[in-house]
Order: C-alpha cells, then structure tokens, then sequence
C-alpha cells in the first residue's frame, strides 16, 4: 500500500508535527513478524496469563496499564488493552 500511495517504499513521517526532524520509515518487504503478547511481555517485563478470553488476563491487563500509566477508554477488552 505504501509503495501504491508514494511510489516507494520509505516514508518520512514527523513524529512530533512538522517542527520536528522527520524520521524515516521503511517498509520494504520482506517483513519481521513477531508474535504481540510476546514483544509486549519482553519490553513491558510482564508474564500475561495465556487465556486471553479469561477474566484473569483481563484484570492483569488492567493492572498494568494502571502500573504504566497507561489510560484506556472503556470499554475494558482484552484486545483494547492489549492494544494500549
């Protein structure tokens, strides 16, 4: 979709509004897949219950958000919190 849309596949993108340096993006295929509740269990330093339907995930989830400070609107889903 990039390369549809720019005719290549590196973008510059200004994180902070356009005072700021852009940063540059580049989406040339072959793409790394990582699995998310695994990168986010690395970086975050969190151990996430593996039922993700579970009322147990959930209110882990939510514990950290609060512990990262991290605002979620309601609803509280998994996948949204997750997302966050």
């Amino acid at each position: 979709m990039v390369k549809e849309l720019t005719g290549g596949y590196i973008i510059k993108y200004h994180a902070k509004g356009l005072e700021s340096d852009p940063i540059e993006i580049d989406f040339t295929p072959p793409f790394r897949r990582i699995d998310m509740v695994e990168e986010v269990e690395k970086i975050a330093n969190l151990n996430i219950p593996k039922d993700l339907s579970s009322d147990e995930t959930n209110k882990y989830l939510i514990d950290a958000c609060a512990k990262f400070e991290i605002r979620c609107a309601p609803s509280l889903t998994t996948t949204r919190l997750l997302d966050k």
